[in-house]
């Protein structure tokens, strides 16, 4: 089982890859499609909350 802060790592990764693999310019994700698709593809559960801020974080980091 992944520890609270490999958990938070681990979760900013897979929502990049689901951004890249899952929206483009023509076809965007809400925070509630990030969170299924991670579930589903990941078996992993991420918060409406925690994708906002990871989300920020990719942007902040260019």
């Amino acid at each position: 089982m992944l520890s609270m802060e490999n958990g938070k790592k681990a979760s900013i990764f897979l929502i990049l890859k689901v951004l890249q693999e899952y929206s483009d310019e023509d076809r965007y994700l809400t925070y509630e499609d990030i969170s299924n698709k991670i579930k589903d593809v990941y078996k992993m559960k991420i918060e409406r909350k925690s994708i906002g801020t990871s989300i920020q974080l990719l942007e902040d980091l260019g």
